[in-house]
């Protein structure tokens, strides 16, 4: 069963899907790609899928519910479904390899393949990344390169069922690592009641971080962003500071 919302909450819920998703023949528009290819596509993992379903009985249902078991991880049959315009780039890619005479199994695999290596080039790179992938890194600060790769393939499973688009507004190496990165360190000065603190410089960089962080990440569903990334660093943050809010849900 999907979630059930008030009355409200799903009308806004309406308003975010409209907003920030697209439908399944938008995407294939997007992509230059004929729907049936399209799904093809998808089918093989060159590209994630529906990111949120509505049934008219079995309610809402988003793939991170789906991914962390929290709901069924296929979208409900029959029900109206949303997907992430960030996945037309990686529909684009494929399209060029199936072209050039990949088949669609070979581009899935490269289209991972090219995640992976500009993850495990950037990461080493990134500061504090260590705090978002603290297995891979040595107590040093060095990289694991083996641990590095699994977790760039960890990254891409969880784009290709979903669950990354809920909450990334575009989808490549770069903006993953910089997501968890600002996340875990804003989480960590929560963590440590700095936000208390009377310390104005410290305020103003945590601003800065946070106004980041909100530029790579989707606001989430209305019932998602409470115990999600923006409402756990964003929202908490801010009213901490006393400095307003967002407030993504507006007609």
């Amino acid at each position: 069963m999907g979630l059930k919302l008030t009355s409200e909450m799903h009308k806004a819920s309406l308003r975010y899907m409209g907003r920030w998703f697209c439908s399944f023949e938008e995407l294939a528009r997007s992509a230059g790609l004929a729907e049936k290819m399209t799904s093809t596509m998808i089918d093989a993992g060159c590209a994630p899928g529906p990111i949120y379903g509505l049934h008219k009985d079995e309610g809402w249902w988003s793939a991170l519910a789906g991914y962390t078991g929290d709901a069924s991880s296929e979208p409900p049959t029959g029900g109206q479904l949303w997907y992430s315009p960030a996945a037309a780039w990686w529909l684009r890619r494929a399209a060029l390899m199936h072209r050039d005479g990949y088949n669609l199994a070979q581009a899935a695999a490269q289209n991972e393949s090219i995640f992976r290596n500009e993850f495990c080039r950037l990461l080493p790179a990134e500061k504090d990344g260590a705090l978002a992938y603290p297995d891979c890194f040595t107590e040093e600060g060095e990289i694991v390169a083996s641990q590095c790769s699994a977790k760039a393939s960890s990254e891409w499973r969880a784009w290709v069922s979903g669950a990354y688009g809920v909450c990334l507004r575009d989808f490549s190496a770069g903006t993953c690592i910089r997501k968890e990165t600002l996340a875990a360190k804003i989480k960590q000065g929560l963590a440590r009641d700095e936000i208390v603190s009377n310390d104005e410089n410290w305020k103003m960089n945590l601003l800065d971080k946070l106004q980041e962080l909100s530029s790579l990440i989707t606001p989430f569903a209305p019932w998602e962003r409470p115990t999600g990334t923006p409402g756990k660093t964003i929202d908490v943050a801010l009213h901490s500071m006393e400095l307003g809010g967002e407030f993504p849900y507006s007609p």
